[in-house]
Order: C-alpha cells, then structure tokens, then sequence
C-alpha cells in the first residue's frame, strides 16, 4: 500500500525544521534520503513515528491519517530503527527484540506463541541467537544496531524507517543488513 504525505511540517516548538512536505512512498521502494546535518533528515522521521508532537500535515495509509491513530496502531503499520548510540538498560536482546511486538500484545503485555515466533525469527534472522540472553549494554555499536533492526523486523509492519541505518556495522555487515532491508 503507498503512503502519502501531504503538507508535512515538523518542527521543535516555535522552530520550523520542516515545512510543506508532499510525497508518495510506493510499496517495495527503498527511499534514501540525503543532505546536511541538521537539514531535518531525523525530525522526518520522528514526525512521520509520531514520537514528535510538533507536527501537521497528513500521513495517509490505507485512507487513514496515521496521525489520528492510536500510537498501537501506527506501530503496527511503521517500524523505525534508530541510529544506534550506546543502549543502556537492564534489558537482554532478546527482550529488545520483544519490544518490537508490543503493539500486538494483550493489555497485561503477555506475549503470545505468535509474538516468540516472530522474535526468533528476527534473532535468527539478523545473526543474534548467540548473543539473544547478552545484556544490550554489553554489546558493541554494530550488535546493538542489529538489535534494533531485528526490534523493527519483529514488529512486522509494512514501512520501515531507517535512520542512518549502516552506523556502526562494519562493511560485511552493512552488506547483510541491506539485502535483509530488501528482502
């Protein structure tokens, strides 16, 4: 399904970063997106998640503003992978990856055999069954982005974002970590 953007405009308080945006994404299209630091590349991005609240326009999918739904229910429809920084929190991979699917699960967060399999195969998939019991502190930059791209592979949504997704991986992996992006 494409998702159009209509008259996107982010900013942070008073300050326009971004103002006016129209464009459609076409299913099976790998957009990049480029320019200066600072140009607004990661308030697109927190603005279309929905994780930054200075925003209007329109993020249609399936005729529905995005923007007018629950934050469960756009989580099932856009998946984001951060740039990693250093991860702190007392939490395994494995329950990194498990984040990924709390917009299906039940209101007391029980994950159900559906949930545990998608996790796996997001493990296995982005080469983490060896370090799924590791603690995300104690991984390496690289290994914590491949967390957070098994996070978003886990959440099973039809877009994916990607903010400066390759950081930290080094060339193999930013190789891997592409031809998965595709498949």
């Amino acid at each position: 399904m494409t998702i159009t953007i209509k008259d996107f405009s982010a900013g942070y308080g008073k300050k326009a970063v971004l103002n006016g945006i129209n464009i459609e994404f076409h299913p099976g299209q790998i957009i990049g997106m480029i320019g200066p630091n600072g140009a607004g590349k990661s308030t697109f991005i927190r603005g279309m998640s929905g994780v930054l609240n200075d925003i209007s326009g329109e993020v249609i999918y399936k005729n529905e503003d995005t923007f007018k739904m629950s934050n469960a229910e756009r989580a099932r429809i856009i998946s984001v992978v951060p740039q990693a920084r250093q991860l702190g929190g007392a939490f395994s991979v494995y329950e990194v990856v498990m984040m990924g699917r709390t917009a299906y699960m039940n209101f007391l967060g029980h994950p159900s055999k559906k949930d545990v399999m998608r996790v796996e195969e997001a493990i296995k998939k982005t080469n983490l069954e060896d370090l799924a019991d590791r603690m995300i502190a104690e991984l390496s930059g690289g290994e914590q982005q491949r967390v957070l791209l098994a996070r978003a592979l886990a959440q099973e949504t039809p877009v994916m974002i990607l903010d400066e997704p390759t950081t930290h991986l080094d060339l193999n992996n930013q190789i891997e970590f592409m031809h998965i992006i595709k498949d």
